[in-house]
């Protein structure tokens, strides 16, 4: 029953999920490494639905209550190194 009215607050319908949606019950783990000082652990449940249009791809998103970062790593040939572009 929660499942169901968290995607409806979500604008999604559970009986008719976006193609490729889907609910992600298990822990999401997520290396200490350049981002994070030391492994996060999430365990909430959520919905992952693509986002259309999107065509350039992203290693991963961040989230608060006002923003959705995606975030690309580019690499520049002249200056051989790999930042961490945040767009």
């Amino acid at each position: 029953m929660a499942e169901k009215l968290a995607a409806t607050r979500l604008g999604i319908d559970p009986e008719q999920l976006p193609e490729g949606a889907r609910l992600v019950r298990e822990s999401s783990v997520f290396p200490a490494d350049l981002v994070f000082a030391n492994e996060v652990v999430t365990s909430l449940p959520y919905y992952a639905v693509p986002a259309p249009g999107q065509h350039e791809p992203y290693i991963g998103y961040m989230m608060d209550e006002q923003r959705l970062l995606g975030v690309k790593v580019r690499y520049r040939a002249s200056r051989g190194t790999m930042p961490l572009c945040l767009t």
